[in-house]
């Protein structure tokens, strides 16, 4: 199904106040592109980025792109349930994981927050191309979602239980977020409830 970005979508994914200290999580990566607008908005804010793109010719593109902002870690590999690795199907931003392509490690999302001594998260974007799917779960199940103020997530049409596993993890968001906006399978944001502040 061809789904339309509605205009203001553009301004809306990046329409985010941020603070000094905040953490930012910026998980698919691709050019970079989401990152360099967001701190361009939030100029003099003393802020720090993890961008995650596991598309080796991508991570270099992002590395090149943030070469002295020390405000930056672009780390290359794919933010996952667990550790390990896996393959990648380079097709530009629509690269995503695959039983075949680029191979590439998996980063655990706790085993990455205890390497950081990641306590709070202001801001995590997701566009992963279906790999939400056990992402997301994990953070959940995990508790870490406790420690992530706001989200922003693209999900995809990448499985034929899409809608319905969607809607399963909504609902476990809901228990301690609550949506901001949704354009279904474009771009859709959560914020921390105030009583789970």
């Amino acid at each position: 199904m061809n789904r339309f970005y509605p205009p203001s979508i553009h301004e809306t994914v990046v329409d985010y106040q941020l603070r000094d200290g905040d953490v930012i999580l910026d998980i698919g990566g691709y050019h970079g592109e989401w990152t360099a607008v967001l701190l361009d908005r939030n100029k003099g804010v003393d802020c720090h980025v993890f961008i995650f793109e596991p598309v080796t010719e991508f991570y270099d593109i992002i590395r090149k792109r943030f070469e002295g902002n020390t405000k930056v870690i672009v780390i290359g590999a794919a933010l996952s349930a667990f550790n390990g690795q896996t393959t990648v199907t380079v097709d530009g931003e629509g690269s995503h994981v695959a039983p075949y392509g680029q191979e590439t490690p998996l980063l655990g999302i706790s085993e990455f927050f205890k390497e950081y001594s990641i306590t709070k998260v202001a801001l995590a974007s997701i566009n992963i191309e279906g790999h939400e799917y056990t992402l997301l779960p994990q953070i959940i199940s995990s508790g870490l979602i406790n420690k992530i103020d706001k989200l922003q997530i693209q999900f995809h049409e990448t499985q034929s239980d899409a809608v319905e596993f969607r809607d399963l993890i909504r609902t476990r968001l809901s228990e301690t977020h609550e949506e901001v906006y949704c354009y279904p399978f474009v771009w859709e944001s959560w914020r921390k409830k105030k009583d789970k502040l």
